[in-house]
């Protein structure tokens, strides 16, 4: 875009000086919009990385419940200073069987 500038009558008159800030702010502004609603000009790309995140999202879900919360009902289980703790996740590893 062609950038607003003053000339040496614009700079003695403060009205063209105002249109000349407001269109450099205007085309500024129109600069931005691109990459403020680029999931509208894009769609499809916008989509795809928010199928991305649902899958990530899922098996991070995935893991904690296969892989975390066994092993830390193990480590629970273990734990000589919860004798409690441990008879419940006993009970619970036994009603798991």
């Amino acid at each position: 875009m062609v950038k607003a500038r003053l000339t040496s009558s614009a700079r003695h008159n403060p009205g063209k000086r105002a249109l000349v800030f407001a269109l450099s702010s205007l085309e500024h502004d129109v600069e931005q919009i691109p990459r403020e609603f680029e999931y509208v000009i894009h769609p499809g790309k916008h989509l795809f990385l928010t199928y991305l995140r649902g899958i990530v999202y899922g098996l991070g879900a995935l893991t904690a419940a296969v892989i975390v919360i066994p092993f830390l009902m193990w480590v629970v289980q273990h734990l000589p200073l919860a004798p409690i703790a441990g008879d419940f996740v006993n009970a619970v590893m036994q009603e798991a069987r």
